[in-house]
């Protein structure tokens, strides 16, 4: 096992998850410093720390097994899960540490249950990350580690075969770089064409960047008790319906409609 190559790889994938904590704490500091700053940026340094650590002491490696990808797949998803869940346990309130663990799980395998009834009572630094945590799981670990492994690697397909469908894999007929360029331009897209509908719709900008986030990755966390219902907006109802169908299309499809301007 070249335990070195391993931990580089599962630094990278700690990485985003430290960059998205960055940008809820710079929410926190917008907002005067609320009570989600100090949990969140004990789990931003945590995170960090485990992250660039590879990078500061472990030498450049060689190109990685296929059972090495396994194993760089799996310990990326644990640790993003264990420290996923880091600013909920001290944030406190209805969190402890099963509840923050089911809340971080739920988040990055998008699967959108809750353990909160009020959800609320949350500080809106802590409401981003949780969205977050949608984004993240939505695109997948394995695919923002793809992002930044060289081309040459020939762990990029060994990674892909891991995390893309039979389906996707014989459909999408063309390079892997180009594989990676479709995903990430659709996801990105469907993002911030969503997100500027709804406000356009009327929504503010903070519930409609965390709204999408969790829509494009088919979650289904909400910053508000109601849903989409708090809004009583059937134009954004619409928004919503629409975007879900789409993020559960094949990418590819989505992709070459809009490149080729035909349905």
């Amino acid at each position: 096992m070249n335990v070195k190559a391993v931990s580089r790889y599962v630094g990278m994938a700690l990485l985003v998850s430290a960059f998205f904590m960055l940008l809820s704490i710079a929410v926190s500091v917008f907002d005067g410093f609320d009570s989600a700053f100090t949990p969140l940026l004990v789990g931003f340094l945590m995170t960090l720390s485990l992250g660039a650590f590879p990078f500061i002491f472990v030498q450049g490696s060689q190109a990685l097994t296929i059972r090495e990808g396994y194993v760089v797949i799996i310990i990326s998803w644990f640790l993003s899960f264990l420290l996923g869940m880091i600013p909920y346990v001290i944030w406190g309130g209805p969190f402890n540490v099963v509840n923050a663990w089911f809340e971080s799980v739920s988040g990055y395998t998008t699967t959108g249950s809750t353990i909160l009834s009020d959800i609320e009572q949350l500080p809106r630094s802590l409401l981003l990350w949780r969205s977050s945590t949608h984004f993240i799981g939505g695109l997948g670990v394995v695919v923002f580690l793809l992002m930044v492994i060289p081309p040459s690697s020939p762990l990029r397909m060994k990674l892909s075969n891991l995390e893309l469908s039979s389906l996707s894999r014989d459909t999408f007929n063309t390079r892997m770089s180009d594989t990676l360029r479709i995903i990430i331009t659709v996801y990105i897209g469907l993002f911030v064409v969503m997100t500027a509908l709804l406000v356009i719709a009327g929504m503010p900008v903070f519930d409609a960047v965390n709204h999408a986030f969790s829509t494009v990755a088919t979650g289904g966390f909400s910053i508000k008790n109601e849903s989409v219902g708090f809004y009583g907006s059937g134009f954004i109802n619409i928004i919503f319906v629409v975007f879900m169908i789409l993020a559960s299309c094949h990418f590819a499809l989505i992709y070459y409609s809009v490149a080729n301007r035909s349905l």
